[in-house]
């Protein structure tokens, strides 16, 4: 229930529970029903912003405490925070903008006794506000404006340390909420996915040794930083993002034998019998599937940015081509349709359905 009277407290409660990793089937039931009972509370406060504040709030303070050391659920939270789902960070600034300043000469003139009863009317109006719990539209936005800079100061945090469990659910948080990011936290934010996406693939990629998350973190990374320039289309801002474009083209072939690339966590699963690990919490959201965060990375990449180019789009068209033939139905039909779109925005594709056009030698050189 929402309203008591130690509404903090009870917050405090349960997340202080949430922090500590379940020991055994008991705890973990009891574990839970506190995530369970703190995503609802902030599923349902989308009008007004106190309740999601203060969950924020304290579990942010709570996992600084506990240096991250934490189970994943309890970052999955704040994808359930359904304030943030119309909030625009820009629009009240420029409302207080657009608002007109009332001139002089058009004020009404008040008397003394009528000055004094409009203030007590305001009074009695506040108290009246208060005692029906109502939220006005101004403090709303400031409750969102809060939230929103609590949980992103939190992923940045997060990514800084870079503990491995926390990973994949920072990104997923940062590609729903990424952009709303204020321009002063961009370039951290760019720096750190970027760094992230590097180590992953530089350590990996020559022993083919990426697991499953780590491909779904690389691919989160180049998703979020397109994320975020998206939000500055009228700003002049210049970022380099061919980097994340290289990390996409590299991650291709491995993602056409990826036999899992279709699958969410809603797919249903045989349990690995040998393992005696506890299911996580899953999260009450959508998440994405590998198969869609790659279209949605092409799609940015040619689409939504100036970082696409001719000479990129035929490197991509060949790549694209070879891994349709390995990956599923679905993502192959899809990646088709892609490519018909591409070829529209770029109609030199069109010399590579031709034998007789070349450069150079002819020769293929799928890595480069």
């Amino acid at each position: 229930l929402r309203f008591f009277n130690f509404r903090e407290d009870l917050i405090t409660i349960l997340v202080r529970r949430v922090v500590k990793i379940p020991s055994g089937e008991e705890d973990f039931k009891a574990f839970t029903k506190c995530v369970n009972a703190l995503e609802e509370l902030i599923k349902d406060d989308f009008s007004a912003g106190d309740i999601s504040f203060d969950v924020s709030r304290i579990i942010s303070k709570s996992l600084r405490k506990r240096e991250y050391k934490i189970d994943e659920s309890v970052v999955n939270i704040f994808l359930s925070l359904s304030i943030l789902s119309d909030y625009d960070p820009n629009g009240m600034a420029l409302a207080r903008e657009e608002a007109p300043k009332l001139k002089k000469k058009d004020r009404v003139y008040l008397s003394k006794k009528e000055r004094k009863q409009r203030k007590e009317n305001k009074k009695i109006e506040e108290e009246m506000r208060v005692a029906e719990q109502a939220v006005s539209a101004e403090q709303r936005e400031k409750y969102q404006a809060q939230i929103l800079k609590i949980v992103l100061t939190l992923y940045l945090d997060i990514l800084r340390v870079r503990p491995e469990k926390l990973m994949a659910p920072v990104l997923e948080g940062l590609a729903k909420f990424g952009h709303m990011v204020n321009l002063d936290l961009l370039g951290d934010f760019l720096e750190v996915l970027r760094e992230v996406a590097d180590d992953i693939i530089n350590e990996n990629i020559n022993n083919n040794t990426l697991s499953n998350n780590q491909v779904r973190q690389v691919l989160l990374c180049i998703v979020t930083a397109f994320a975020l320039i998206a939000n500055f289309p009228s700003k002049k801002i210049q970022v380099d993002l061919n980097k994340f474009s290289e990390y996409l083209y590299t991650l291709l072939p491995l993602l056409s034998f990826d036999t899992d690339v279709e699958l969410s966590h809603k797919s249903l699963r045989l349990i690995d019998p040998s393992s005696n690990s506890m299911a996580p919490v899953k999260p009450s959201v959508n998440v994405s599937t590998k198969s869609e965060l790659l279209l949605r990375a092409l799609n940015s990449l040619f689409f939504l940015s100036r970082t696409g180019s001719k000479t990129l789009a035929i490197a991509f068209t060949k790549r694209l081509y070879l891994s349709a033939l390995y990956l599923p139905e679905k993502t192959s039909i899809t990646i088709l349709k892609f490519i018909d779109k591409l070829f529209i925005k770029y109609p030199e594709l069109a010399g590579l359905y031709s034998t007789e056009d070349r450069i150079n030698n002819g020769t293929y050189n799928a890595e480069v």
